[in-house]
């Protein structure tokens, strides 16, 4: 299954999609990526968010199985 992932409640705008298996838990991160720029959440999020799924190759996918918000603390390595 995968994920798209994003954080906007710090001047980061972070986006990530993974891919998880509902079987054993286990996540992948197939592409994220990070912008710092407080106040302009709204300009970068869907351009990141095309940016990602396209690193990720699921570009031309009709959508994701889930839409996640994930607090950053519960993120692995986020400070």
């Amino acid at each position: 299954m995968l994920v798209l992932a994003f954080d906007t409640s710090t001047p980061a705008v972070t986006v990530a999609v993974a891919s998880v298996d509902p079987a054993s838990g286990g996540v992948s991160t197939l592409a994220a990526a990070v912008e710092i720029a407080a106040n302009h959440h709204g300009e970068l999020l869907a351009p990141l968010i095309e940016t990602v799924l396209a690193a990720a190759g699921v570009v031309g996918e009709l959508g994701l199985p889930a839409l996640v918000h994930i607090p950053r603390r519960a993120v692995v390595g986020a400070r």
